[in-house]
């Protein structure tokens, strides 16, 4: 048994303290580990997650459960509620079995990725993609076709009753039903009055300078490198179905900048390309509906040049 409670989630009730649990464990015949500091809920969990104090944890807990079962314990019935959910999903990656037991919870197993890190190109990669324009269906169909791993959502506002089945908490959920990690980070939001501004005035030049500066400012180069962890598939998430004006391609060129040699692939309703070829593929394009119909097939070279889909 892993104790994945903060400190103060410990304590009470008195009864669930980590000395009489390890007892009671004990007294059934397992052990009891306590990895409050290791693992335990923290602000920011999510990006937490991210880094390798936070692996070489949840990797100790794997290495056990290849050949036992364990139990990792927290102070929610509800998982989803939960940053033990991000615990689990981090060890359903690596190809273990996970079941979430709760009153009141269904006793499903979470999906298990199939693919591993093994199977993913090392260069340098990053997607975008935005929610609207696009059904639930054909938004999961583009996230499975391109074989993403994570969503990082850099809404400033994700949940607007605006944003259908992309609301925070229901795109988490979808997005685990898949087995794609979700996070979300303000750090690479416009500010409320940046984005106000923009809506107020429909000035795309002036907002486009404001959140150039405001990365400048801001130097989100360490958070960016956790996000785009080699090998993985990662889509930074926004609204607009294209990325023409939407700040996620402004973050994107940014990025660029940390990583030279970066691809940047655009995930929208009118196809899949990459951003050198942003501007040709939009302007010949007649019907933008027709056009998502080869995204990516090998996750191994995952944009071949005869694979993007050209209409020019």
């Amino acid at each position: 048994m892993f104790d994945v409670r903060s400190v103060s989630k410990q304590r009470v009730p008195t009864e669930l303290r980590p000395p009489k649990i390890a007892g009671l464990v004990s007294k059934a015949g397992a052990s009891y580990h306590d990895e409050t500091v290791a693992l335990g809920d923290r602000p920011r969990f999510e990006l937490f997650a991210l880094t390798s104090d936070f692996s070489q944890s949840a990797d100790r807990i794997g290495d056990l459960a290849s050949h036992d079962s364990v139990l990792l314990i927290c102070a929610e019935t509800d998982y989803r509620k939960c940053h033990r959910k991000i615990i689990a999903s981090y060890l359903s990656r690596k190809g273990l079995l996970i079941r979430h037991l709760g009153r009141e919870l269904p006793r499903t197993f979470q999906p298990t990725l199939a693919t591993t890190a093994l199977e993913h190109p090392l260069e340098p990669l990053m997607f975008t993609i935005g929610f609207t324009r696009k059904s639930m269906r054909d938004f999961v169909e583009i996230l499975r076709d391109s074989k993403i791993n994570r969503v990082v959502d850099i809404r400033l506002r994700p949940v607007s009753q605006y944003s259908g089945f992309a609301r925070k908490e229901d795109l988490e959920f979808l997005l685990e039903l898949i087995g794609v990690e979700y996070v979300h980070t303000g750090e690479l939001a416009p500010t409320s009055s940046l984005l106000d501004n923009y809506r107020a005035n429909n000035d795309w030049g002036q907002y486009e300078r404001g959140f150039v500066d405001l990365m400048r400012q801001r130097k989100p180069d360490s958070l960016l490198r956790q996000l785009l962890t080699p090998g993985m598939n990662v889509a930074f998430l926004c609204t607009e179905d294209s990325p023409e004006r939407c700040h996620r391609r402004l973050v994107a060129e940014y990025a660029k900048t940390i990583f030279p040699n970066m691809r940047v692939i655009h995930l929208t309703s009118y196809g899949t390309f990459e951003a050198d070829s942003l501007h040709d593929q939009k302007s010949s394009l007649s019907n933008s509906h027709t056009a998502r119909n080869q995204i990516i097939e090998s996750n191994r070279s995952p944009l071949p040049p005869k694979e993007v889909t050209r209409l020019s």
